[in-house]
């Protein structure tokens, strides 16, 4: 009787050992399985940009690369088209993570994070008229880009360029109408009054005027 119970202690023992070791394997597999990737909170997403998207409650779930439409929008599991341009991938999540503990999940927890960058900047403008080389230019990404610069990028000015009165012509999305702001380049570059310089964006185009009168 107590050679029986000896036996049965041996494999009582063994059986939780290899429990433990079981769960404990199973445990580091689905950890080695997660991403690890850092939400983004800076870099704004595009048309044309791929994410990797994982629900890390879905375990058996690889990460799915998903594309930014040319509507702007990410077909997200679930949940359809979701507006995506003009967010980072951190705040995306968040609104994701919101309407997924909505109706499916009890905890959701959102992995976004970019694959591939489509563009290499924030878009385009066109610089005209008195410039050394004018032409269209793109904005660089993670810049503040401003009158001041994009002249200096086009060479700086022609000889006879009015350079305190440099108009930005700008397309306003909801009327249609075009909206002209003037900047004096020249008090930004010789009196230092940075103030006064004017960030552009993607479609503007800065028209530099000769002077009425030339000497």
């Amino acid at each position: 009787m107590r050679f029986l119970s000896w036996v049965v202690g041996i494999w009582c023992v063994a059986t939780v050992i290899s429990v433990a070791e079981t769960n404990q394997a199973f445990s580091s597999a689905i950890t080695n399985s997660l991403p690890r990737a850092v939400l983004d909170d800076t870099t704004k997403l595009s048309k044309g940009d791929t994410v990797r998207f994982q629900i890390l409650e879905d375990r058996d779930e690889a990460p799915k690369k998903l594309v930014v439409t040319d509507g702007g929008e990410i077909d997200i599991p679930y949940l359809g088209n979701i507006p995506a341009v003009g967010k980072t991938c951190k705040e995306l999540a968040a609104e994701v993570k919101t309407l997924l503990e909505k109706d499916f999940y009890h905890t959701a927890t959102v992995q976004l994070a970019i694959d591939q960058l489509l563009r290499r900047s924030l878009g385009r403008i066109q610089l005209i008229g008195q410039v050394s080389a004018p032409g269209p230019y793109e904005i660089p990404l993670d810049e503040t880009y401003t009158v001041s610069k994009a002249i200096l990028r086009a060479g700086g000015f022609a000889p006879y360029a009015n350079q305190s009165k440099v108009r930005v012509l700008r397309t306003n999305p909801t009327t249609s109408k075009t909206e002209k702001f003037v900047v004096d380049v020249e008090a930004v570059w010789k009196k230092g009054q940075m103030e006064k310089d004017f960030e552009i964006k993607p479609g503007d185009v800065i028209a530099v005027d000769a002077k009425i009168v030339n000497f």
